[in-house]
This record gives C-alpha cells, structure tokens and sequence, in this order.
C-alpha cells in the first residue's frame, strides 16, 4: 500500500461544492489517494487509461482503490469541499 500524489488537471465550482479532475500515477490496488486541499470527499470516479472504471472507497479526503489496478495511471473525478 502506498500514498500516490495526485496531480490536480482541472478544479470548479459548483453551487458550495467543487468538482475537482485528477490523476493518479502509477496507483496499485489498496493504494491512496490525498485530496490534500480539501477536506471531504463527497464521490469519486476512477478510470484506467481504456476508460474501464476502477472501484474505490472514500474516506474523508481519502481515497482507496479497492478495484483491480497494478502500477497503472489512473484518472479521475471528484466533488469535493
């Protein structure tokens, strides 16, 4: 299990609620991933490059990748506050 930094591409504002678009490199299963400039989470996609989802859990401004992913850049999207 690792911490994988995340690279913020886009970040906008919706209503009192932010949608953020990120990636995550090289991110394996059981991985994390630090929204550090927020504080929740509020849901989360994940996707491999093909475009196949990848599960994952959220807690607080934590995410979890639980679905299958080996060493993979993975892309996602959140709302965040």
């Amino acid at each position: 299990m690792a911490e994988i930094s995340e690279e913020i591409i886009s970040s906008e504002l919706l209503r009192k609620k932010r949608r953020v678009q990120f990636n995550a490199p090289s991110a394996s299963t059981d991985d994390t991933i630090t929204l550090g400039d927020y504080t929740t989470v509020h849901g989360c996609c994940l996707m491999k490059e093909d475009g196949t989802s990848v599960a994952c859990t959220i807690s607080g401004n934590v995410i979890t990748i639980t679905g299958s992913a080996s060493s993979e850049d993975l892309y996602g999207f959140a709302i965040v506050s």
